[in-house]
Parts: structure tokens; sequence; C-alpha cells
């Protein structure tokens, strides 16, 4: 995970990010005793869009994880 909202701020709440060809898809949860409740999604196009969806839903210095498709990355082993 990465703060990909800046900030060195804890937040309660976990952010999941994925880049498609409409933009960003964003989702919000919150994890409690009672479990994680989804709080907000969306897909945003990055800049102004994205920046709203951050403020909107107070992101600033959230935990974030991107999630990527097979082939936006590649795996590469080399011994220790």
């Amino acid at each position: 995970m990465f703060s990909v909202f800046g900030g060195k701020k804890t937040s309660r709440y976990r952010v999941g990010i994925s880049f498609n060809p409409q933009g960003v898809a964003c989702a919000v949860i919150i994890s409690d005793k009672s479990g994680n409740k989804l709080l907000a999604h969306d897909v945003v196009r990055f800049g102004a869009e994205f920046e709203g969806f951050v403020k909107r839903n107070r992101l600033k210095g959230s935990k974030a994880v991107v999630a990527l498709e097979p082939d936006e990355y590649s795996l590469l082993q080399i011994e220790a």
C-alpha cells in the first residue's frame, strides 16, 4: 500500500484504484467492528475529476492499493 493521495495523515479509509480506458476506477471502504462498508465508488478522469473525488471523500493521506491487469506488468525472477 502507498499514499497516492499525499500527506502523512493516517486515515481510517482504504482505497482501491485501477486504471482503465474510461479513467480511474476508485472504491473507498471503511473497516470497523461490524466489518467492511463500501462508502463510495466511481470512475473518474485523471486530473480535476480525480482531485474532486479525493476532496469529496476526504481521502488525503489515505492508503491505496492499485490493481493492475495481467498485461500491465511483468514478473522477473532472479537469483538471491
